[in-house]
């Protein structure tokens, strides 16, 4: 019988409108160790970047002979920053361009010698995450691992929630991991449960309990005791699977097929649930008493849309990892991983160094090809000419249907647009939020689609 322990105590929500602030954040640099370095903004006082010791990132530059000493500028105008470049040798970029000055929006990647750094909104203060295996240093990532280390070391059950590729079987394996049990970690496809097995395949059977059984057999319970039990794909599982798993959760006990006596259930529950869950509920394909059982504790994974300062970290370690030793980025390529929305997340930014690290394979530095190009294109476009002389850095016109868009703040289509409408019933500032937009630019989508929210409030 499974030991008591605490249970801790409800989780309290970040605010909803926790104060952000207008910040500089190092997202690409030759050495990845810095990446993460921020520079909170404020209106009252210009920044200076560049070589000189009253730099805004001290350090930063410094080793680097393309940054002039007083390279650029960021203040305040209008409500607005703005950067300037101060007659810098080499130039200064906003999302590939050179500028000599430009209004500066959310999202933009500014170009100083081999660097790019993020201007976004974020909290004042937070500790950068350290993690081997959940990799990254925005606020998201910091917010998940301290969760993470809440609540791994009690029983509670926990619904990991996020869109396919996200990494949320990376989130249960550290919550294995910091849990404290002896046991291994179990991961069960949902979907890919049969009805006519699913009493064999979780709680096993006794040999002879039905023909062909000629000896008995653990189950996926049983091969879980002690430890913890991933229910990945919670969403599809089947209603009778879902049956199974609420007397489970209820009771937390089982009986192997053919078996006369009960067994516990020794094992801890963590769950991956797709954000959609919440049409399932509605449409009855998901019982709500299940998924009442379910969520003691959720932990959201934003996509990697939500959290760009992660991207190029990522992108040097998956190629760490594939080539059994550190790769440098090429700042083209940074600012292309950058500038583009991973519909796939996590996932598909892995498939795509490794196909890079591939086409690297005698070389030291990940750089643009041709592939890439095609395949981070929406759609072709034709070539641009320069806007500005050639440096030695300058980086290529983005395409057409690239250009200004925000990693993080990417126009869904439109099917997906309205079934967010339809999910959050018209409620605009949820939708906003869901998206990481301000209502503002909703509304623009909304209008561009022909999409009423009022005709989905009750």
């Amino acid at each position: 019988m499974q030991p008591t322990r605490t249970t801790p105590r409800e989780r309290v929500p970040r605010a909803l409108h926790e104060t952000l602030q207008p910040t500089l954040t190092l997202v690409h640099h030759v050495d990845p160790a810095r990446l993460g370095v921020r520079r909170v903004l404020s209106a009252a006082a210009p920044l200076e970047l560049g070589r000189q010791p009253r730099s805004a990132l001290p350090g930063i530059f410094d080793d680097d002979e393309l940054v002039s000493r007083s390279h650029a500028r960021i203040f305040s105008r209008d409500g607005r920053y703005v950067i300037a470049d101060l007659g810098s040798r080499n130039g200064t970029f906003v999302n590939g361009r050179a500028v000599d000055q430009a209004a500066l929006d959310s999202g933009d990647v500014i170009g100083i010698g081999r660097a790019l750094l993020l201007f976004h909104e974020s909290p004042a203060r937070f500790q950068l995450p350290r993690d081997p295996a959940l990799v990254g240093v925005s606020r998201a990532i910091a917010d998940v691992l301290a969760q993470v280390a809440t609540v791994a070391p009690h029983p509670t059950t926990v619904a990991i929630i996020g869109e396919t590729g996200v990494g949320k079987e990376l989130v249960a394996e550290r919550i294995h991991a910091l849990s404290g049990r002896s046991g291994a970690l179990v991961p069960v496809n949902c979907g890919g449960l049969p009805d006519g097995l699913i009493a064999s395949e979780l709680f096993g059977h006794v040999r002879g309990a039905f023909t062909g059984a000629e000896r008995a057999r653990r189950g996926l319970i049983e091969t879980a005791r002690g430890g913890t039990l991933f229910l990945d794909e919670i969403t599809d599982a089947s209603p009778g699977l879902q049956a199974h798993l609420l007397r489970l959760l209820e009771t937390n006990a089982y009986r192997p097929v053919g078996a006369d006596q009960e067994l516990d259930a020794d094992v801890r529950y963590v769950v991956a649930v797709q954000p959609r869950v919440h049409e399932r509920l509605r449409d009855g394909t998901f019982r709500l008493d299940l998924w009442t059982r379910l969520t003691s504790w959720e932990i959201d994974v934003p996509p990697l849309r939500q959290r760009p300062e992660d991207v190029c970290l990522l992108a040097a370690t998956f190629a760490e990892r594939l080539r059994g030793r550190p790769a440098l980025i090429d700042r083209s390529l940074a600012l292309a991983l950058l500038r583009y929305a991973w519909p796939g997340n996590v996932r598909e930014l892995k498939s795509v160094i490794e196909r890079l690290v591939l086409e690297h394979a005698d070389g030291d530095e990940l750089t643009q090809t041709p592939w890439l190009v095609r395949r981070l294109r929406a759609e072709p476009s034709p070539p641009q000419a320069p806007t500005a002389p050639a440096s030695p850095l300058a980086d290529p016109p983005a395409p057409a249907s690239l250009a200004r868009r925000r990693p993080h703040t990417p126009r869904p289509p439109a099917p997906v647009l309205a079934a967010l409408v339809a999910e959050h019933r018209g409620n605009v500032r949820a939708i906003a939020r869901a998206l990481g937009v301000d209502r503002k630019t909703l509304y623009r989508w909304l209008e561009g689609y022909a999409i009423d929210p009022g005709t989905h409030r009750n």
